[in-house]
């Protein structure tokens, strides 16, 4: 296996990692006290950041090593999840498939993935924020539940 091979193993695992994440979120969204299903995917994250760190996908495994202490301390309740705190990891999930793509298959331009690593770094700010129980500001960085829009 050559290391286009594993990069492409990584890109498909962490799309169905990330689904699977993602699947848990929108069951939290419908039915706040339904939490078991996204602390079993905790672990997913905490895979796709190990796997994304020893691939040296350095934005990948700081976004996915941030969502994960945030579920963890918002699993033991500090603080408890909310409606933003879903969207914000919803919106986590989708830039993490948009970096994985870019940064490990090279598809845009260098411009573009400028743009995506400055949306990690935002994105991980606001997870800081929402973990210590910071501010709906704090939270949504001015921008909305999505970030800086679509990238």
């Amino acid at each position: 296996m050559d290391a286009d091979d594993v990069k492409q193993s990584f890109a498909q695992e962490v799309g169905a990692l990330v689904g699977s994440v993602k699947g848990a979120l929108r069951t939290l969204a419908e039915a706040p006290a339904e939490t078991d299903r996204l602390w079993d995917r905790s672990r997913d994250l905490h895979v796709i950041g190990g796997v994304a760190a020893v691939l040296a996908v350095d934005p990948t495994t700081r976004l996915a090593r941030e969502m994960a202490g945030a579920v963890d301390a918002m699993r033991s309740g500090r603080p408890a999840m909310d409606p933003q705190d879903v969207a914000l990891l919803l919106a986590c999930c989708e830039h993490t498939d948009t970096l994985v793509e870019a940064v490990l298959r090279g598809a845009p331009a260098e411009e573009r993935i400028a743009a995506l690593l400055a949306r990690s770094d935002g994105l991980v700010t606001r997870l800081a924020g929402a973990t210590a129980g910071g501010t709906a500001a704090t939270r949504q960085g001015g921008q909305g539940d999505a970030g800086a829009g679509p990238l």
